[in-house]
């Protein structure tokens, strides 16, 4: 079962990442920036590392705001890793 809230806040982060990394050109020191800004974004999503049970995220100011809750945080398919490739 996919996560509507965790969808949203991976949705919102990837955006930012998007618009940052075109506002880099070819910067690599500022696309690893925006990679960086983007990883710790995602741990504040829901089911993220900062917010492992869903909302609402006890402790965490800057976490997401939503109104489900993930059912198992280990096994969530919503989940993303970010790999980076510098050829």
């Amino acid at each position: 079962m996919s996560d509507p809230e965790t969808l949203k806040c991976h949705d919102a982060s990837e955006q930012k990442l998007y618009e940052c990394e075109l506002d880099c050109s070819s910067d690599i020191d500022c696309i690893r920036n925006c990679v960086d800004t983007y990883e710790i974004e995602l741990e504040l999503c829901p089911c993220g590392s900062k917010c492992s049970h869903g909302c609402p995220c006890i402790g965490c100011d800057d976490c997401w705001v939503c109104h489900d809750s993930c059912d198992n945080p280990e096994n969530n398919e919503n989940a993303k890793q970010v790999t980076l490739y510098f050829g």
